[in-house]
């Protein structure tokens, strides 16, 4: 009995330390294993000393316990950020700013030995204020609104610029939207009223000179038809005045007699010139 437990116990023992040596074996297998996702780069370190190699997406080998990777992604990343600054005509202006970026793939090792994996905080987002500030300070408040893709370039043009130098690449950027003090708003608004009602009244002036012009075209019409009446009665009148003769007078005297003698007292009888055919 106390030998089949003996071997019994054995043959656990056996067992149970050829488990844990898989189980160590399989530690020390996917500890070599440093695999880089699509996308991607690694940054090897052994026991904290940067390696010049950097690891491509794929499976790669490394070190178990001594060697670790940092990931860093070479994709298009997107980043919102607001901005403040002054306009050349010294009106607060804030942004909010769009940027699309990537590290460059080729100078990852630069970026993670020179600024780390923090590149965002500790370079990109402090650029960004810098460009914004040196663009907007070029240009007066409205000319940030109604040159807005002229700003946008600019700016742009001077963040690739300047992040160059920390081998992160601009692909674009976008200025979302501005804003300004509720002051300059006001004063905006106020211009805006102030030119409606200059239009409104341009308006009204014209309608006033147009109706003023239709009321001489109409007098001017009224006194030409009265002339031309007074001429056609003018004429007329001159037309009868010369058809009318001594006879034509006798004979519409003639024409309108009754046939009575007058009435008149005395002891004569009044001799009327009836005038014959």
């Amino acid at each position: 009995m106390n030998k089949d437990h003996s071997l019994r116990s054995g043959v656990a023992g056996r067992i149970l330390a050829a488990t844990m040596g898989l189980f160590v074996l399989a530690l020390l297998v996917a500890g070599t294993l440093a695999p880089v996702d699509a996308g991607h780069v690694g940054i090897l370190t052994t026991w904290g000393h940067l390696e010049p190699t950097v690891l491509n997406s794929g499976l790669n080998l490394k070190w178990p316990i001594a060697q670790t990777v940092t990931m860093y992604s070479v994709r298009v990343q997107v980043d919102n950020a607001k901005a403040a600054a002054a306009s050349k005509d010294l009106q607060d202006v804030s942004a909010v700013i769009a940027i699309n970026y990537h590290p460059d793939p080729a100078r990852v090792f630069d970026i993670h030995s020179t600024i780390g994996p923090q590149f965002k905080e500790r370079v990109i987002d402090p650029v960004v204020q810098e460009a914004f500030k040196a663009t907007t300070a070029q240009y007066t408040a409205n000319e940030l609104v109604t040159k807005r893709e002229e700003v946008k370039v600019k700016a742009r043009d001077l963040l690739r610029e300047r992040l160059s130098a920390y081998h992160i690449v601009v692909d674009e950027l976008n200025v979302v939207a501005f804003e300004f003090s509720k002051e300059f708003i006001a004063a905006i608004e106020a211009a805006n009223v102030a030119r409606q009602q200059v239009i409104t009244a341009q308006q009204t002036l014209e309608r006033q000179k147009i109706e003023a012009q239709q009321q001489i075209v109409q007098a001017e019409a009224y006194a030409n038809a009265a002339i031309t009446r007074a001429r056609a009665d003018a004429e007329a009148n001159r037309l009868v005045a010369d058809s009318v003769t001594e006879r034509l007078i006798e004979l519409r005297t003639v024409e309108k007699w009754n046939g009575q003698l007058p009435s008149v007292s005395g002891g004569s009888v009044p001799f009327i010139n009836v005038p014959t055919r």
